[in-house]
């Protein structure tokens, strides 16, 4: 897993969506495979439940970034 603290580089992807494509590759294409596996109904609410996982880990991804530059052992 990559290192939550280091530095990014200018190519870095500016979207969510694509932060998160670019940290966890292998759970996205598992999760595009299990979302066309189900019926068609579904997918819109699979869809908005794979968004809000993903507005998950940027906000710990978030606190994260805050806590380390709030600590004072820098």
């Amino acid at each position: 897993m990559l290192d939550p603290f280091a530095k990014r580089p200018d190519d870095t992807p500016t979207t969510r969506r694509d932060r998160f494509l670019a940290r966890y590759p292998e759970q996205r294409r598992k999760m595009e495979e299990n979302i066309s596996k189900q019926p068609v109904f579904l997918r819109p609410f699979l869809l908005l439940w794979f968004k809000a996982q993903t507005w998950r880990l940027d906000m710990l991804y978030k606190k994260l970034l805050k806590e380390r530059d709030e600590s004072p052992d820098r």
